[in-house]
């Protein structure tokens, strides 16, 4: 059985309660996933409220203009956290968590893709790749995930792996190598080479290479993604709801 503490966090708890942990990055900011309140029990609203401006003015001191929570695993929120949230204007998401075998690995492979690992040669074009798909969450955030990419590529834990196809980058995901987990993060196919077979083949490089693994990664719940993953063999393993307060709505 696998479970979202198995996930790989790029983060630092700052602080621990009985009730909840902080993380915080400070090469990387902008990133969300790396700087956030979880809860390991679920808060009374009063609690929320006191976090809340905690983390409000945690954030705004260091020049954060986000707010995040992580909800405990398997755990459904009260109408009344729910309500607040929304009254709020936090964004309301789950994710899922889904395992699988290598060996029962089902995806449909079609193309002449070819798949291998990042190396000095690639990570110059990988990085080029992941700097133009994330501009669209702003120029701050790009560049400090290019550090990112940097200090992953020099982790013998963390692995990048790229699709190449007619001498272009045309997919990549990473890998964080654990005693028996490989998770994938960082997926993606540019979006005129997706249906095309690409992804279930790096997919299946991931399962020949790590065959004493279990694979797993994390589903956005509104995703059509995870629909594919179930089909591909993937079992699902229980489900998170996160809340984000984006930056306009955050400011003095």
């Amino acid at each position: 059985m696998v479970t979202f503490q198995q996930i790989y966090r790029f983060s630092t708890v700052v602080a621990e309660t009985e009730d909840y942990q902080h993380h915080h990055q400070e090469e990387m900011r902008s990133r969300y996933d790396s700087n956030f309140i979880e809860w390991l029990k679920i808060p009374t609203l009063q609690r929320l409220k006191e976090i809340e401006m905690y983390q409000k003015s945690y954030h705004l001191e260091r020049g954060q203009e986000h707010l995040k929570w992580i909800f405990p695993a398997d755990e459904e929120l009260p109408v009344a956290l729910k309500e607040y949230l929304q009254e709020q204007g936090y964004l309301m998401t789950w994710r899922e968590l889904y395992a699988i075998d290598p060996m029962l690995f089902q995806g449909n492979i079609q193309g002449n893709a070819k798949i291998q690992f990042v190396d000095t040669q690639t990570f110059p074009h990988y990085a080029a790749l992941q700097y133009e798909g994330d501009l669209c969450y702003g120029e701050e955030f790009a560049q400090q995930k290019q550090w990112l990419l940097q200090q992953n590529q020099q982790n013998p834990s963390i692995h990048q792996v790229i699709a190449v196809l007619a001498n272009r980058i045309v997919g990549s995901l990473d890998l964080i190598e654990a005693a028996t987990t490989i998770e994938i993060d960082n997926f993606f196919v540019l979006e005129e080479y997706q249906r095309k077979g690409i992804g279930s083949a790096m997919q299946r490089f991931v399962a020949n290479q790590f065959a004493n693994k279990t694979i797993i990664l994390i589903a956005e719940g509104e995703d059509t993604a995870k629909d594919m993953y179930r089909k591909q063999g993937y079992v699902y393993h229980g489900k998170r709801y996160e809340a984000t307060k984006m930056p306009a709505n955050i400011k003095e």
